[in-house]
């Protein structure tokens, strides 16, 4: 699954590549910044990628903490993947 990744207040959003950052978590999470990119679930270790599939079925959403972040280098793997233009 390819996903949508945001960066927030000490976490990153994640949602699946087909739709925005939904609101209930933007609004929550203040503040979400533009999109950095997009990663492919199958590139975060086993357990991350587990996790954000069953909290992207339940609330089409995701975090992931900064410290978790940076150790999987979520963020560098998002930037790789730059979004596409609407």
């Amino acid at each position: 699954m390819k996903l949508n990744v945001f960066a927030c207040y000490g976490r990153y959003l994640l949602s699946a590549d087909c739709m925005f950052a939904p609101r209930e978590a933007t609004e929550v999470y203040r503040p979400a910044a533009a999109i950095l990119g997009l990663v492919v679930s199958d590139e975060l270790p086993p357990p991350l990628c587990e996790r954000v599939a069953r909290d992207i079925e339940r609330q089409q959403f995701a975090f992931v903490h900064a410290d978790e972040a940076r150790q999987v280098r979520l963020p560098i793997l998002a930037m790789q993947h730059p979004p596409t233009a609407p």
